[in-house]
């Protein structure tokens, strides 16, 4: 079930690792993207959250709480 949606389907925080061709809005800048094999991911609190690219990984990883779902 997501916890967040944008217009097109896709989703803030999963109840499963992402996978590729899946559709996500970055946990930290809320950008909506695809899922790729590269795409780098983080579970925190038993959801998982994608990133849009490498520079978002750590700002969330820093802080989680601030960018997780409530």
């Amino acid at each position: 079930q997501p916890l967040a949606d944008s217009a097109d389907g896709a989703v803030k925080a999963f109840d499963h690792k992402p996978e590729p061709g899946e559709k996500a809005l970055c946990a930290v800048s809320d950008e909506p993207f695809t899922i790729t094999a590269e795409t780098k991911t983080a579970e925190y609190e038993g959801k998982w959250y994608a990133f849009c690219c490498d520079e978002c990984a750590p700002a969330f990883a820093a802080d989680p709480a601030q960018y997780a779902v409530q």
